[in-house]
């Protein structure tokens, strides 16, 4: 199953910029390699095993395809840090990419629109209902439509619509700020995307391309343990337009301390440029799910991607219509991990402990 996931990961970074390219969307693609820089010995130990017993598994596949780095090497060529009192223990590069996932929304809702797509735009759903005789009726504050099959692509919000996804996909607030690079680093822009890994969690940075509106900016987020009580109310928040002033004030010094003197003076602007929280969906077994709701004829579901739906949601739609279609055959079971799919058994799942969080919430 690890295989078939890692499979898709891939085949949906290619796949998103492909259509990119081949629909002429302006979307900063920007196909590239990511590199995990890891800053604690345990993860570094269980990152090498991870990627070695997926390269066993999968000899010769292109997904398969790690490059490892020693301290020094991650300090000299990603910029991280200097003279080893960062604490770097090694990273691991792979192919990956960047892309602005609003533009590139965007860009897929025009071709839709030019297709004949009804878009009804701040309406959001409320309620939905089978009805007697099979159809569903779907609640807006603007009306109601009555619809023979209903996909639910709500993520975060799904339990709020679907009561048996309650404790199986839970929002949780993200933090996000976008900061002008030091005046040492590449004003260009680094070549790769990164994940900090440490002890208590990781940060996700992604600095934005050559020929991009803010050329060189860096996006980075993550620091859910900063927040109170290492992040546990960040879970099953669900208002983006509220933050948490610790995080965000944390997320903007995270940048100069992961990249020490390779920093250098901050931009006469200021660091941080930007800054903004969303929802994510994350459930018990750290999977997406897609396909039809058990018991509930034509009521679909592509949600749950546990912060991680740029390299899952769009080959979990592919797979999506395929099951919508009736094409779900051998050829599908062939390359869809079946750990996706919405089992019943999923639902006896619940949540063991804090993920990606950790801490004792009454210290």
């Amino acid at each position: 199953m690890a295989a078939k996931i890692a499979r898709l990961e891939l085949a949906n970074i290619r796949a998103v910029h492909a259509f990119a390219r081949e629909q002429g969307i302006d979307c900063d693609s920007n196909p590239c390699n990511t590199t995990d820089v890891i800053y604690d010995a345990g993860r570094w130990v269980l990152a090498q095993k991870a990627v070695r017993a997926l390269q066993d598994a999968m000899p010769g596949d292109n997904a398969a395809v790690y490059t490892f780095h020693g301290p020094d090497e991650v300090r000299s060529k990603f910029y991280c840090g200097k003279g080893g009192d960062e604490g770097v223990f090694g990273g691991i590069s792979y192919e990956a990419g960047s892309i602005n996932a609003y533009k590139f929304t965007i860009g897929v809702l025009k071709l839709c629109l030019k297709k004949g797509l009804d878009l009804q735009t701040n309406t959001p759903v409320t309620r939905v209902d089978r009805l007697p005789e099979g159809f569903y009726k779907v609640d807006t504050p603007r009306g109601t439509v009555t619809a023979r099959r209903v996909v639910m692509a709500t993520n975060g919000y799904t339990a709020h619509l679907l009561k048996r996804f309650q404790g199986h996909i839970v929002p949780l607030r993200g933090h996000v700020t976008a900061q002008r690079p030091g005046l040492n680093m590449p004003q260009g822009g680094l070549e790769n995307t990164y994940t900090f890994s440490y002890a208590k969690g990781y940060d996700y940075m992604i600095p934005q391309p050559p020929g991009s509106k803010f050329e060189g900016d860096i996006v980075i987020g993550g620091r859910l343990s900063s927040a109170a009580s290492e992040g546990l109310y960040e879970y099953g928040t669900t208002d983006d337009s509220t933050e948490d002033e610790d995080t965000m004030q944390d997320l903007s010094n995270t940048l100069p301390q992961y990249f020490g003197d390779n920093w250098g003076t901050d931009h006469p602007d200021g660091r941080t440029r930007m800054k903004w929280t969303g929802i994510m969906g994350y459930g018990p077994d750290g999977l997406p799910f897609v396909g039809e709701m058990p018991g509930e004829k034509d009521l679909w579901v592509s949600a749950g991607f546990q912060g991680h739906g740029m390299v899952f949601c769009w080959m979990s739609a592919r797979g999506l219509v395929e099951m919508m279609e009736g094409r779900d055959g051998e050829e599908l079971r062939g390359w869809f991990p079946d750990a996706f799919r919405i089992h019943q058994s999923r639902f006896g799942l619940t949540f063991k402990d804090r993920m990606h969080t950790h801490g004792d919430p009454s210290a």
